[in-house]
């Protein structure tokens, strides 16, 4: 399991991508034919893959992985030039299907993956970094940052002329915690990551937000929002009323998180340096689960906000040095 780290970026680049609408993997799928509109055919793909390939929710259709995503190739963070301050990417189409089967094994073709962001959202103070809990139903009770996702591909040209991977760590900071994009006085990109030999092959982009806000208000958003959605109960049918009343909420409320299932809660994690790598050290030994990519991503992030004398001393910690290859940076 490893997190091979692409860049290390001092200056945050601009991100310009450019979209195909196509699907490069559908070939390798095996049922081209479900690929032959714009919305892929998630019935025949989901007969095709079957349940032990479908994980994520196989038996509630409503609750399935159905979402188209930004693909983009396995090297294209190797061979995206930054010219300017600018990064331009190429970006396709991967459902949720096929990430599901790149996971699993059952799709060997890696030449596309998933985009996803990791951001660290820093107080209005700079002392602490707001991180999560997983919830939902996938990487369950694993550490995280908040926010944290997969790229969607773009249904139409964003309003504020946003690129799509900017757009969506936005988007999935108002739907996890509430935070509209206007609460963070700064928003950069500061390093690539590829996630490999392990269950979720993705290329990564590492991002630092500020907030102007205290992350006491957004803890205490998400804790609303939670405690609502957890009054339901967990079956499905309970999960879909549940989730479709915070949806209702937000309508009225554009800070009321609409998507805090995917965090069971939040919490604050001390920003100095010398405590974030006491503190990592002991969550490991006493067996704290961490998302895979979170190590990559805490490197990155302490590489850039704390320097080498830190970054040696998290490398230093077996389980760091075990799932993080650095030699490109």
């Amino acid at each position: 399991m490893v997190n091979n780290l692409l860049s290390h970026y001092k200056v945050s680049p601009k991100l310009e991508v450019k979209l195909t609408a196509s699907f490069p993997l559908s070939r390798s799928t095996g049922i081209q034919q479900a690929y032959n509109s714009q919305e892929p055919d998630w019935d025949l793909l989901f007969t095709h893959w079957g349940k032990e390939i479908i994980y994520i929710n196989p038996n509630i259709p409503q609750l399935q992985w159905r979402e188209i995503c930004l693909a983009t190739h396995w090297n294209q963070f190797e061979e995206a030039v930054k010219k300017n301050d600018k990064l331009v990417l190429d970006g396709r189409k991967i459902d949720g299907f096929s990430i599901q089967a790149q996971r699993k094994g059952a799709l060997k073709d890696l030449s596309f993956l998933s985009t996803a962001n990791y951001c660290f959202t820093l107080t209005d103070d700079d002392q602490h970094i707001l991180m999560g809990v997983r919830g939902g139903s996938d990487n369950v009770g694993q550490a995280v940052t908040m926010p944290l996702g997969v790229v969607s591909y773009p249904s139409e040209p964003d309003p504020n002329n946003l690129d799509p991977i900017t757009a969506s760590v936005y988007s999935e900071a108002n739907e996890e915690g509430g935070i509209l994009p206007n609460e963070y006085s700064s928003l950069n990109c500061i390093g690539t990551l590829r996630q490999e030999q392990c269950s979720t092959p993705v290329n990564n982009l590492i991002w630092i937000g500020r907030l102007k806000i205290t992350g006491e208000e957004i803890i205490e958003r998400h804790k609303v929002a939670i405690e609502l959605y957890n009054k339901f109960g967990n079956d499905s049918e309970n999960i879909l009323k549940a989730r479709m009343e915070l949806r209702k909420r937000f309508l009225f409320n554009p800070r009321f998180p609409k998507d805090a299932w995917e965090n069971s809660r939040l919490n604050l994690f001390s920003n100095d340096p010398e405590k974030m790598v006491a503190d990592l050290s002991y969550l490991i030994d006493q067996g704290k689960e961490i998302k895979h990519g979170l190590y990559g991503a805490l490197a990155l992030y302490i590489l850039n906000q704390h320097g080498d004398k830190y970054y040696s001393q998290l490398m230093n910690i077996p389980q760091f040095k075990e799932k993080i290859h650095d030699q490109k940076l």
